[in-house]
């Protein structure tokens, strides 16, 4: 179990979806670059999740047609979590803001260099963590 006693999931939606799952110890980062993968990664980690935070897409006018695509990783994150009962939390893009980069490493210990939404849907988790306290 991790801190507060939750294994968390974060994920960051989009064309390049960011993971991020912390199982007590570190922040393991990992990239989707099609909804099949987000399924795949999905059922790997949700056997070993306590909670999923999810981050709300909002939409702009200028995005046009490509708004859809991370609504539609969106649910299929949230059908994941619903088929093996892991609860989810939708989190608000600036909940993440409450965490640095430097928090993340200094929290986690890790090494990784992460891409910008891996980097995001880890902040998730800081963030989670740091307002749980």
């Amino acid at each position: 179990m991790g801190a507060n006693g939750k294994t968390i999931l974060a994920v960051d939606p989009g064309s390049t979806t960011g993971f991020a799952h912390y199982n007590g110890k570190i922040i393991e980062p990992y990239t989707a670059t099609s909804l099949s993968e987000v399924i795949s990664i999905c059922n790997s980690l949700l056997d070993r999740t306590d909670l999923v935070l999810i981050e709300r897409f909002i939409s702009t006018p200028k995005m046009g047609i490509h708004s859809a695509y991370p609504a539609i990783i969106i649910g299929a994150v949230e059908a994941c979590c619903i088929m093996r009962n892991v609860p989810y939390e939708i989190k608000i893009p600036a909940h993440r803001l409450v965490a640095t980069p430097g928090d993340v490493y200094q929290k986690t210990n890790l090494k990784k260099v992460f891409n910008r939404h891996e980097l995001d849907a880890a902040k998730h988790i800081v963030a989670y963590q740091m307002m749980e306290k």
